[in-house]
């Protein structure tokens, strides 16, 4: 059964469970031995929160935007860290996947339109920023998968500072120098994304989680 437990994200602002908010939805499943609720709305609650909901039921969470928001944070961090490299190296061409994303966002709002009201100045910094996360209907665009295949590819051809991994993705830093992932662009994404499904498989108590690769090799 797919309810909503008082549990709510918008474009800034996310909303963590509380247990008082779904007493009445606990009493009515627990009178079901074989019926577990479906939660809706589950991106973005920490880690305490996840496990609140499995434990009163609410046993199958639903992640998607919280997933392509990790993805999104890690594409601009190392869009970033390109910035501040390229000075070094004047035979390679920025990328420009930032500047990109906002022109193909501005020339095809269908997927965002609705979701981001206001000015032009409040629209701009819903594309790029907000959490409803609205860009994951971009990615597969020819225009940025040959973006990200560019940013990919000038990366590789330099070495990444630990100063600049530290600065702009900071989780990634620590895994590095611990040992937990190696010193490659597709480790910095995937443990960016994978924090996110370790919250998910925490709470569910799952031993192990899989993500298929797919999409990163395919960059690659």
């Amino acid at each position: 059964m797919v309810v909503q437990p008082g549990i709510e994200f918008n474009d800034t602002i996310i909303q963590q469970y509380r247990r008082e908010n779904a007493d009445e939805l606990k009493k009515y499943i627990e009178k079901y031995e074989f019926l577990v609720f479906e939660a809706n709305r589950t991106d973005y609650q920490n880690p305490d929160s996840l496990k609140q909901l499995v434990e009163d039921h609410f046993a199958i969470l639903k992640v998607g935007p919280s997933l392509t928001f990790a993805f999104r944070e890690v594409i601009f961090a190392l869009a970033w860290i390109e910035k501040r490299l390229l000075p070094f190296n004047r035979t390679i061409s920025g990328s420009n996947i930032l500047e990109i994303i906002e022109s193909v966002m501005k020339a095809n709002p269908k997927h965002w339109k609705r979701y981001y009201p206001g000015n032009e100045a409040r629209q701009s910094f819903s594309r790029k920023f907000s959490l409803y996360d609205r860009i994951r209907y971009y990615w597969q665009r020819p225009e940025l998968r040959i973006a990200l295949e560019k940013l990919f590819y000038n990366l590789s051809e330099v070495d990444i500072p630990l100063s600049l991994v530290s600065q702009y993705l900071p989780e990634q830093y620590d895994a590095l120098t611990t040992g937990e992932i190696e010193y490659t662009l597709s480790d910095l994404i995937y443990h960016r994304i994978l924090k996110v499904l370790k919250n998910y498989s925490s709470a569910t108590n799952v031993k192990e989680v899989r993500i298929f690769k797919q999409l990163l090799e395919e960059f690659h």
